[in-house]
């Protein structure tokens, strides 16, 4: 009798630890983009809204930026594998270089397609605007290569930003980074 309980316990335990590792997955499935490995947009706008509600009770700088890879479809025009593996090599540079300048995890594929986002804690506009340049300018003098290609690609992006301002919300925040990323884009041709 014993032994048949122990064996229910044990194999109940494993029950649950699987139930946990799949709880898991499906909760690292619904903020994390499978295609860049980055956070997605849920996460963005649940992050970016908590941090709008601190706002109120403790005000700090707080800059949005939102990003879009010039003239993307020219490698999808090659091949649909290269515009994922592009997007990927994309993403892991982005991040490594927002990490490397300022210590956060906060870049995430905003929406779909090539579209990205990075929210900028405790940094002003201007900052922030330094920062961009910055990892614009190592984009502009890299290529990116991907795993299954050949050649090198050159990759630059165009991007808007936004400060938060008293009163502002998850919409009018980002909006306003999405209205100066068409205006910059439109300056480009």
């Amino acid at each position: 009798m014993n032994a048949i309980l122990i064996s229910l316990l044990v194999l109940l335990s494993l029950v649950v630890i699987l139930l946990l590792v799949l709880l898991n997955k499906i909760a690292k499935d619904l903020v994390v983009d499978t295609q860049t490995a980055l956070k997605n947009h849920r996460w963005f706008k649940a992050r970016l809204s908590n941090l709008i509600k601190v706002q109120k009770k403790r005000p700090f700088p707080l800059t949005v930026a939102i990003l879009d890879i010039d003239n993307y479809r020219r490698f999808n025009k090659i091949s649909i594998r290269l515009g994922d593996e592009m997007l990927y090599e994309f993403a892991t540079h982005l991040h490594n270089q927002v990490y490397d300048k300022i210590s956060r995890r906060n870049v995430v594929r905003y929406r779909f397609g090539d579209e990205f986002a990075i929210i900028f804690e405790n940094l002003d506009y201007k900052q922030v605007d330094t920062i961009m340049n910055s990892i614009s300018d190592t984009f502009k003098n890299n290529h990116l290569k991907v795993e299954n290609f050949p050649d090198t690609y050159f990759v630059t992006f165009s991007y808007g930003l936004a400060e938060y301002k008293t009163g502002d919300s998850f919409t009018s925040l980002t909006e306003r980074a999405e209205v100066m990323l068409v205006k910059r884009k439109e300056k480009r041709g």
